[in-house]
């Protein structure tokens, strides 16, 4: 007997497209199972008295799909994200984010005007080259008139939110990324671990964010001809997915080689840029259109979505990490058919839920 959490995520069906050229690379699609015989996964099943084989175009349909793996293998990964309710987990993630955000600023701005203080050639720098990388807000921040200036109060207040955000939002993702590599309870970090854990993945990112962010602003700066934009952005995809990785294998509670990580932080770093661009693209429109306290109303929604997707999305490519490395597809479609891949998924979500060593969880089929 096993439990099946069957929820449907809000933004799977967007990212369909972009799973199914992850599935293309030849690390990750294995080739279409032999037609050496004429039955189907489901008949095969039945014929153990599992459970009745679905007939006419839904067997059709079935076979069509698991045979061709540029497609079953998309459908395996929006599967996986429904039955780990992973839009769940990733709204909480995006919650503690937003809620770190504004301290984090606080803390920055009150810092950049103590150290910049005399010194105004650098602060335009920060102006032009840091402030429109915060989604929503870079922009007002760039083009405000108050001189920048900052206390010690504002950046010990500052600090202090923005480390309690921040490290809420890491001990979310720990437990969302767990949850979706199928880590059982009894596994998960005590107390201790999961808190030093958390801190050393924030530090770690929030010193690879500085450094790569100093690094594409020297590499705008230089005489690149031609395509300088898009190498630009090659190397912002490629920055965002080393720091995805990083944190992939620092917060996953189980041991994984870092090839395992890799699909999905490279799709997460894709997907970083398009919602950067996105959200510049939001913010700019906002600002145009709105004045006063709508314009304000605007802006807070508009990070909270920012934040909302990015959860949502990044945890949709830890999704690909883990159909990939465990092979978790062609999964089956309709209610009566059991593939491989479905025993697996199901067998594993129930083993989750061992809470002490001395438990043990047997799942059967049929």
């Amino acid at each position: 007997m096993t439990s099946h959490r069957a929820s449907q995520g809000n933004l799977v069906a967007k990212a369909v497209a972009a799973l199914a050229g992850v599935a293309a690379l030849g690390q990750i699609v294995a080739p279409s199972r032999p037609q050496g015989s004429d039955r189907t996964e489901a008949q095969r099943i039945a014929e153990q008295g599992a459970l009745p084989a679905v007939t006419g175009f839904k067997a059709a349909v079935e076979r069509f799909q698991q045979g061709h793996p540029l497609l079953s293998f998309p459908l395996a990964v929006v599967r996986k994200f429904g039955d780990d309710q992973a839009g769940r987990l990733a709204a909480l993630v995006a919650y503690f984010g937003f809620f770190s955000l504004f301290p984090l600023l606080l803390a920055m701005v009150s810092i950049l005007g103590i150290v910049l203080d005399g010194r105004p050639d650098l602060v335009e720098s920060v102006k032009e080259n840091v402030y429109p990388q915060i989604p929503g807000i870079g922009d007002q921040l760039r083009d405000s008139t108050t001189p920048l200036t900052g206390s010690y109060f504002a950046v010990a207040v500052g600090i202090a939110g923005a480390l309690w955000g921040g490290l809420k939002a890491i001990d979310a993702a720990q437990d969302a990324l767990n949850e979706v590599w199928d880590v059982s309870r009894v596994d998960y970090p005590k107390l201790p671990a999961k808190k030093l854990r958390s801190a050393t993945a924030l530090a770690s990112v929030g010193l690879l964010l500085v450094g790569s962010a100093i690094g594409l602003q020297l590499l705008a700066q230089l005489p690149i001809p031609g395509g300088s934009k898009v190498m630009l952005q090659v190397a912002g995809v490629l920055v965002n997915a080393a720091v995805f990785l990083l944190s992939f294998k620092i917060m996953t509670a189980t041991r994984l080689a870092w090839r395992d990580h890799l699909p999905g932080a490279l799709l997460a770093g894709v997907f970083y840029v398009i919602l950067q661009a996105l959200g510049q693209w939001y913010f700019v429109r906002t600002a145009e259109n709105a004045e006063g306290t709508y314009g304000t109303f605007a802006v807070v929604i508009g990070l909270l979505s920012w934040f909302f997707l990015l959860a949502q999305l990044v945890t949709l490519a830890v999704e690909v990490n883990v159909v990939a490395a465990r092979r978790l597809w062609p999964r089956s479609l309709f209610k009566g058919t059991l593939t491989e891949a479905d025993r697996r998924v199901l067998a594993d979500a129930a083993r989750t839920q061992k809470r002490r060593a001395d438990e043990h969880i047997r799942v059967e089929f049929g």
